[in-house]
């Protein structure tokens, strides 16, 4: 991969990121952090299904892979370098610090399957500073946690299946929409 300053013309930064094992070659570039140092890169489904994108980030400086194959990584925020990955216990979600290369938080089980039995998984988001997590679940359940202080600090429902949730820039109001198309927003509790 080579980097390339645009305007003023500049000289280009290659990066060798061992990809090889991980495909033919048919990856993509997903994602750069906020601070340019990591960068997720997708991979097509290994049982050539359209239900999994296998992820993996890697740290530029070295072209190491940070984490775990096993743990999707979610996108990156806009001022931290966490993201929300699927925990390696089933039906729950744990905070990765791509920094640190670790798991800094795990959140208690939340509902993934219907009630048919039916797997869906849980969706998540990441305020841009870092400081909040939402999880939702297929139920209609969402809660909020403050990552660092390892507490929920509120929950809600929606009356559906939610199907994407996303903080305001701010970390003041997260937005939900439910299956039906319908966009529910709360309001966030200021931190004590």
């Amino acid at each position: 991969m080579q980097v390339w300053q645009l305007e003023p013309r500049g000289e280009s930064k290659t990066y060798k990121l061992d990809l090889a094992p991980f495909g033919d070659g048919n990856w993509f570039a997903e994602e750069f952090s906020a601070d340019g140092r990591y960068l997720r890169v997708a991979f097509p489904d290994p049982s050539g299904g359209h239900y999994l994108t296998p992820y993996r980030t890697y740290r530029l400086s070295s072209g190491e892979p940070i984490g775990d194959w096993a743990l999707p990584s979610s996108l990156f925020p806009a001022h931290a370098n966490r993201g929300v990955v699927a925990d390696t216990r089933p039906h729950r979600l744990a905070v990765w610090d791509y920094d640190k290369g670790e798991i800094i938080a795990r959140l208690p089980r939340q509902r993934s399957r219907n009630n048919d039995g039916a797997y869906h998984p849980l969706r998540a988001a990441i305020s841009d500073d870092g400081r909040l997590l939402a999880s939702a679940s297929y139920d209609g359940l969402i809660r909020v946690w403050d990552i660092d202080a390892h507490k929920m600090i509120g929950e809600g429902r929606v009356g559906g299946a939610v199907t994407a949730i996303v903080f305001d820039t701010a970390g003041e109001r997260l937005a939900a929409g439910r299956a039906d198309g319908q966009i529910i927003v709360f309001q966030i509790p200021a931190p004590k």
